[in-house]
């Protein structure tokens, strides 16, 4: 619909961009020697496409952009990765991404901080041996480890037997690993990479692989990131935060009146969601679309994946006894600051649980979300209806932390940890196998320098654009979002709340390892624009 495109501050910083991506496209073609036209003959092209076909023209120029920098060609050195930064800033993680300190804190921080769990105990098929844990763990053990609760596990189970795809530039492959970590008994406790296994199949052909193996670890490694990049992008990015927010734009719009509180609080979390979706759709995840290009399996595989994803419903609940987890200690000061702002919000309009149980539209709502021939969220719901204001505070609480905050999380980092492609090459181009493992079979197995331009270029528009602030609804001297004068203290309650977490998590990012800078309140938008 007309009012859920795009408004022109949104484009206008998207154009922002596209200037950048601009020059540093032209700017790599010349350092070959290669002039095919001018930055103002790019940025007509751009302007035309955004006119011709609004942000789908937008997202198919930045397609056909990216794939003009020195077309093809394997890479001769690890250097030809970093001349992809002409215009654009190299990103720090260039420095010291092969550290296994700086592997294991991108399960915590990194793009895809959602797929670590705790392992009580290690799968049948991960056969991890006392030997094998003490070959990074000299001073601990893998029994201590386990009956402590130290061990954590990210297994990549979703994608065993992916179709992998041939294009653009020849056959991709990606393994279905399990990398086990471990938190140390005493001392800085960060967490720790132990072992990996790269296939779901032990064997001589699936080899167990420690810091000890040299190249090989290299390698196991690269490719576990290369794992953890496409779940992130298929189910921890589209499937869980761009996906079932279609779901909520539509049945919110179906269900309750404009007038309706929920829809009042909801609406600022869903702006721009529809948009940013159909652009995706018809864009970047069309066949030979810049999805198709960067990710390792077929466009039916990844798009497969995805809607898996969206189904799948739950409330945040976070059991990790992790001391060091950006993602979830910063994480949780915006979840209580954004449940306390909900619950207080829905006291004006819902005196007690009958209150919610009789609002009409309210239930119709949560019905059409759950349906299978409709919203298809599957473990959304008190016995199909929402029978509690506190449950309807949960809801309400996670759908606006999915759309703002846990949103934030999986895309911003694609600019600062995604974009330099030996850290997180998003497909390989070699097969895993066992033996020998060289420097110069590490590089092998990293994207053609076509492809991995395309992967900055993407990684850099997604990741860079700041639309809106969470906490900050449309306010000016003549006007109010919230039209209801009681809901203003609580707001500045909220908002002051917010400012006060930045202040806590800048003090944080004073004494980490590295700067998460994904949830500072400001830097988290509204909703899922981008």
């Amino acid at each position: 619909p007309e009012a859920e495109e795009a408004s022109l501050a949104y484009r206008l910083l998207v154009a922002q961009r596209m200037i950048t991506l601009a020059h540093n496209s032209k700017e790599i073609d010349e350092s070959h020697g290669d002039e095919r036209g001018s930055t103002a003959a790019i940025l007509l092209d751009l302007f035309r496409a955004g006119k011709a076909g609004g942000m789908e023209g937008v997202h198919a120029e930045v397609t056909r952009l990216a794939r003009r920098g020195r077309s093809g060609g394997r890479p001769e050195s690890w250097d030809d990765y970093a001349q992809l930064f002409q215009e654009l800033e190299l990103p720090t993680i260039a420095g010291h991404y092969r550290e296994d300190a700086t592997f294991a804190e991108q399960r915590v921080s990194g793009p895809n901080p959602v797929w670590l769990r705790r392992a009580d105990e290690l799968p049948d098929h991960f056969p991890v041996s006392e030997e094998e844990f003490r070959a990074s763990q000299p001073r601990d053990s893998l029994a201590a480890a386990r009956a402590e609760g130290r061990l954590y596990l990210a297994d990549y189970a979703a994608l065993d037997g992916l179709e992998c795809s041939d294009y653009p530039s020849g056959q991709k492959y990606l393994s279905a690993p399990l990398a086990l970590f471990v938190v140390p008994p005493s001392g800085a406790r960060d967490l720790q990479p132990v072992a990996i296994q790269l296939d779901q199949r032990p064997g001589p052909r699936s080899p167990i692989l420690t810091p000890r193996d040299g190249w090989a670890w290299l390698d196991a490694k690269t490719r576990v990131q290369s794992a953890d990049g496409n779940c992130h992008q298929a189910i921890s990015h589209l499937g869980r935060t761009h996906l079932p927010l279609d779901a909520v734009v539509l049945a919110t719009h179906r269900n309750l009146a404009r007038s309706h509180p929920v829809f009042i609080l909801l609406w600022p979390h869903l702006e721009g969601t529809l948009s940013i979706n159909e652009s995706a759709n018809t864009s970047l995840l069309a066949p030979q679309g810049g999805v198709d290009v960067v990710l390792a399996g077929t466009i039916e595989a990844t798009r497969a994946l995805a809607a898996e994803a969206a189904s799948e419903w739950s409330l945040v609940d976070d059991a990790s006894v992790l001391p060091n987890y950006p993602y979830r200690d910063d994480g949780l000061l915006i979840w209580g600051a954004i449940r306390d702002w909900v619950e207080s919000y829905l006291a004006l309009y819902y005196p007690g649980d009958l209150d919610v149980q009789q609002d009409r539209e309210l239930q119709a709502w949560v019905a059409e979300l759950i349906s299978p021939d409709w919203g298809r969220l599957r473990g959304l719901g008190q016995g199909g209806r929402i029978q509690t204001r506190d449950y309807l505070t949960q809801v309400l609480t996670t759908l606006i932390f999915t759309a703002s905050a846990g949103h934030a999380a999986v895309n911003f980092p694609q600019c600062t940890a995604m974009t330099y492609v030996p850290n997180w090459p998003l497909a390989s181009f070699t097969p895993a196998r066992p033996g020998p493992i060289s420097e110069q079979d590490c590089l092998d197995l990293l994207p053609p320098l076509d492809v991995a331009h395309m992967q900055v270029s993407l990684g850099y528009l997604l990741g860079s654009i700041y639309y809106t602030q969470l906490g900050r609804y449309p306010k000016t001297l003549l006007f109010d979002y919230f039209s209801d004068r009681r809901v203003h203290d609580l707001e500045g309650r909220f908002t002051d709340r917010l400012d006060a977490i930045e202040a806590e998590i800048e003090e944080r990012n004073q004494s980490r390892r590295a700067p998460y800078p994904h949830l500072l309140p400001s830097r988290i938008p509204q909703s899922t624009n981008l």
